[in-house]
């Protein structure tokens, strides 16, 4: 546990003091080192394979190794050398003991309350281990789909699965454990980009500590997951506030740069950034007049109001993916999400924010508003995955939301103002923890809130350890496969998103009393992505309660990929028959089993 704490830190650090041997402010040197590791990662590749050598992460981790120690060095000599003064105000060391108190305080203590490490709440993230998994083993390709069949389209570049490789490859220690950290400190980071554009653009810092934890509390419980989720999608949303922050004072190359960095980081939400960051430029260095950002506001609630009215003439599909109908929303439901996440008060502050902001003089405060306006309309337009949108209107949004709180506490004395502003949190609290309860009463598992079992960690460890001549291929139930690869680094098809052709197999075999017939049709599921395909492939058929869960639903539920077993499952006693049925075929070697699951090597 302490080392994966480290190593979770290793994934802000290592891309730092990489740029950080280049340029010396913070959040530039990021950024420059994410994208020289991205690069990194494909020279080596490339050379490599020319070469015809197969140390891919021993290259890397020396590499890593040395450019952290030369950065180190020369940040350590230029301060013996420049001596500089070191002048650390009481308020800031104040504001940065509170984000790191009340952040700690909503994610361990609500949060992961009953999430233990290394146990998991974000069902996304087994994705990216696996790709993380695939490009620590050499494999790499700018298209995902090409890296692993469980992408399913190109929706970003690897740039984030090569980040999240690096803590593996220097620590050799598995993702899972290293994530339940990760998130924590993207989550401190969220609440820290959240209290320094509120004391900007306000100028005020007992707002702007309402501000964050209004954001901090916030939980878009459905398609966003702004601050709680470490996602490409939510990372992209970050670095574009951080880079709002002192946008004017960035030079037009590294903005280049940040630009491609967000862009390769997630291409749809990278490029709603891409235009927000444009326009904030443009606008600020054009120095555009207040009348002009008045028509700009009057168009963009247009916007947002045709967006709305467009919800009552029908709902569309950007992609032609059976998924995508799940998430398309009525505007009702839009709106029922909203208040899960906010409250009910949303519309009341919301309102007067806007009222406050259109009536003022505030340059920043209404480009603020137009491109919430923008990004709201967007977000709640009736096309399939345009929720996602919301990953960056979260900031925006709540900064028009406080701005109306603002006016409520801005005359009151100190006094009142401390009971209102205590009031307040306490409602969003509330409304947090309501929200979370709603999010994890799917996931509950014995004690546990969560999307895995430490059962089937150790399972996943086993396979780890059991697969040395990397011939080992899973079959099982979309759940238990999606799972089982992040943790075992072996081999699916597709995981949570295999084919149509295999779950029409997997069907097949429900309840068949045959295990010839069961092999011959294991036997037809292959990996989609020919380099995949192992020649003398040993298959192990994993059979768990989520499997038998999972064979349970209706047929056209298993043909779906949006129908899943979200959380473990014990075996029934049902289960336990079939099982041991198999277990006595001379057809099936049992190579490990537990109270959850049972992994059979087809002989």
């Amino acid at each position: 546990m302490l080392i994966d704490f480290f190593a979770s830190l290793s994934f802000y650090i290592i891309p730092y003091l990489t740029g950080r041997l280049f340029v010396k402010r913070t959040f530039q040197a990021w950024i420059l080192g994410a994208l020289l590791w991205f690069v990194a990662y494909f020279l080596v590749s490339g050379i490599l394979g020319v070469l015809k050598i197969n140390y891919f992460s021993s290259v890397i981790r020396y590499l890593a190794i040395g450019i952290c120690i030369i950065s180190i060095a020369k940040i350590i000599f230029s301060f013996i050398k420049e001596r500089p003064r070191i002048n650390i105000r009481v308020s800031d060391l104040l504001t940065g003991v509170f984000l790191t108190f009340f952040t700690s305080l909503v994610y361990f203590l609500i949060w992961k309350r009953n999430t233990p490490y290394p146990l998991q709440l974000n069902w996304d993230i087994y994705e990216h281990i696996t790709l993380a998994n695939l490009i620590v083993s050499g494999k790499l390709s700018f298209f995902t789909t090409q890296i692993s069949d469980t992408f399913t389209l190109n929706s970003y570049s690897p740039m984030f699965g090569i980040l999240l490789s690096l803590p593996k490859i220097i620590f050799q220690k598995n993702i899972l454990g290293i994530y339940w950290w990760l998130e924590y400190w993207y989550y401190l980071l969220t609440a820290l980009a959240s209290f320094m554009i509120a004391k900007r653009l306000f100028n005020d810092k007992w707002l702007a500590v309402i501000f964050t934890i209004t954001s901090s509390l916030v939980f878009e419980s459905i398609v966003a997951y702004t601050t709680l989720f470490l996602l490409p999608q939510t990372l992209v949303a970050l670095l574009t506030i951080f880079i709002i922050l002192h946008i004017k004072e960035h030079k037009i190359g590294f903005l280049a740069l940040v630009i491609l960095v967000v862009t390769l980081l997630h291409y749809v939400v990278g490029i709603l950034c891409l235009f927000v960051l444009v326009a904030f430029y443009l606008i600020l260095r054009l120095g555009i007049n207040l009348s002009f950002l008045n028509k700009g506001v009057l168009i963009a609630t247009l916007a947002l109001l045709s967006s709305i009215v467009l919800n009552f003439l029908g709902k569309w599909q950007v992609l032609e993916r059976e998924e995508a109908a799940h998430f398309n929303f009525t505007i009702l439901q839009k709106l029922g999400f909203l208040v899960d996440w906010y409250g009910i008060t949303i519309f009341i502050f919301a309102v007067i924010g806007y009222i406050k902001i259109v009536k003022g003089k505030s340059y920043s405060e209404k480009i603020i508003l137009i491109v919430a306006l923008l990004i709201f309309g967007i977000s709640f337009a009736p096309f399939s995955y345009f929720l996602k949108f919301y990953v960056l209107g979260h900031y925006f949004i709540n900064l028009i939301v406080v701005a109306g709180i603002g006016v409520l506490l801005a005359n009151l004395p100190i006094t009142l103002k401390s009971i209102g502003s205590s009031f307040l949190v306490l409602l969003l609290v509330i409304t947090f923890y309501k929200n979370q309860l709603a999010y994890k009463e799917p996931l509950r598992f014995e004690a546990y809130d969560t999307q895995i079992s430490v059962s089937e960690i150790k399972a996943g460890e086993f396979l780890s350890s059991f697969n040395k001549d990397g011939t080992a291929f899973i079959i099982s139930d979309p759940s238990l496969q999606y799972i089982l690869e992040a943790i075992s680094g072996i081999n699916t098809q597709g995981g949570a998103y295999m084919d149509l052709q295999t779950r029409i197999v997997l069907d097949s075999i429900n309840g068949v009393y045959n295990t010839e017939f069961i092999i011959n049709k294991l036997s037809e599921i292959h990996d989609l992505i020919p380099d995949a395909q192992k020649q003398n492939r040993k298959i192990l058929f994993v059979i768990g309660g989520r499997y038998f869960a999972w064979q349970r639903l209706t047929v056209e539920q298993k043909e779906k990929t949006f129908y899943n077993v979200w959380s473990p499952r014990k075996l029934m006693e049902d289960d336990i028959v079939y099982l041991d049925f198999l277990i006595s075929s001379l057809n099936f070697k049992i190579v490990y089993r537990n109270d959850e699951i049972a992994i059979l090597e087809v002989i």
